[in-house]
């Protein structure tokens, strides 16, 4: 008979135990076979130009990915992408075989199959080892959405907020081989270098619920990220908010470039004298004060009217006639964020709204 996993015990509880230590007695040890058991989403338009490789949270296994909607999302954004849900369950955690055992059999295999980008996404535990893989296995990984991940216990946590952030804290000296008794803050050291670009890193990705139990610990990390590469949403430590971070990560500016599918060009037509209707059109848009433009690829003619708070400074979209943006040539330090009033109603492009001075997720439009 499968162990039940009671998911009412600490994260403390459950990852202290991480890196080789036994289960107690009221939950019996997970199994961790060799080879990790993973399911292959392939795209049906081969070859994929990129591998998303996604990790579960404590408790759950490789079949989550599908039934909670995290292979339909990457699916309708229409990326050249295979997906590779892995069954990277506690015990392998448990064991110290995660890192060995997803890069056998997952990542290995991936680099023979010529894939231009490897993604590693994972809410809860599976942010933390998409991070601590990301750590000890750099060059494999190009980037990396760490969904609510569980980063350390109470005691780590306190040092750090009580040195005043990641920025402030001061770390041991670094480990080449974490162990059960410095993993944690090994992860936490090679953090701080990796947002402060003195040890090489990934692209990273993270997000969380505002009402998620690990926010504390999670805000940590995202104060040190680009404003865009942070994704907050309602919600708590749940699938239904984990998976609306994926799709803000997936129409997010800093990812838009990744994993395209190449777009056959349309076919030009030929040019023709503007009609009676056409000309009413662009009366009707100039007495709004727009004007009509070519926009998105598809360079559509749309009447773009520009708003009369363009480019005021804001940090929400309450104080703005359109929407309060993210503008990454504003310069933010603090735990508020300033974004810009968007110019004008082009739908087109990748935007991150900003509600109540934080990044609220983006959305592309091409």
């Amino acid at each position: 008979m499968t162990p039940r996993i009671d998911k009412r015990l600490t994260m403390k509880a459950i990852l202290a135990l991480a890196l080789g230590a036994a289960l107690s007695a009221c939950v019996g040890p997970m199994q961790a076979p060799t080879p990790m058991r993973s399911i292959e989403y392939a795209n049906p338009a081969q070859p994929a130009r990129c591998l998303f490789v996604l990790l579960p949270g404590m408790g759950d296994h490789a079949e989550a990915f599908q039934q909670r909607g995290f292979v339909e999302e990457l699916r309708a954004h229409g990326l050249s992408a295979d997906i590779r849900a892995t069954d990277a369950t506690f015990g392998y955690y448990m064991r110290g075989t995660f890192i060995d055992r997803l890069s056998t059999d997952v990542i290995a295999p991936a680099k023979q199959r010529g894939y231009e980008e490897t993604w590693l996404v994972g809410p809860s535990m599976g942010g933390f080892g998409s991070l601590f893989y990301s750590r000890m296995r750099t060059s494999d990984v190009t980037g990396v959405l760490a969904i609510a991940p569980f980063l350390g216990d109470k005691d780590v946590i306190e040092e750090i907020v009580n040195a005043g952030g990641l920025r402030k804290w001061t770390p041991p000296p670094r480990v080449e081989t974490p162990d059960r008794s410095n993993y944690q803050r090994e992860l936490w050291r090679w953090l701080q270098a990796a947002t402060q670009s003195r040890e090489r890193a990934p692209l990273i990705f993270a997000g969380y619920g505002r009402d998620d139990r690990l926010g504390r610990a999670d805000e940590l990390l995202t104060a040190e990220l680009p404003p865009q590469r942070v994704f907050l949403t309602d919600g708590a430590h749940e699938w239904p908010a984990w998976r609306r971070i994926l799709a803000a990560f997936l129409e997010s500016p800093d990812f838009a470039g990744h994993c395209r599918a190449a777009t056959p060009a349309a076919p030009a037509s030929p040019a023709s004298a503007a009609t009676a209707d056409e000309a009413t059109d662009a009366a009707a848009c100039a007495a709004r004060g727009g004007a009509i433009r070519p926009v998105c690829r598809r360079q559509i003619p749309r009447c773009l009217v520009p708003f009369a708070d363009a480019g005021k400074a804001c940090t929400d979209n309450s104080q703005c006639q359109g929407k309060c943006l993210v503008d990454s040539s504003v310069q933010n330090t603090g735990p508020s964020i300033t974004g810009r009033c968007q110019t004008d109603d082009d739908p087109c492009g990748c935007k991150i709204e900003v509600v109540n001075g934080k990044p609220a997720g983006g959305r592309c439009v091409d």
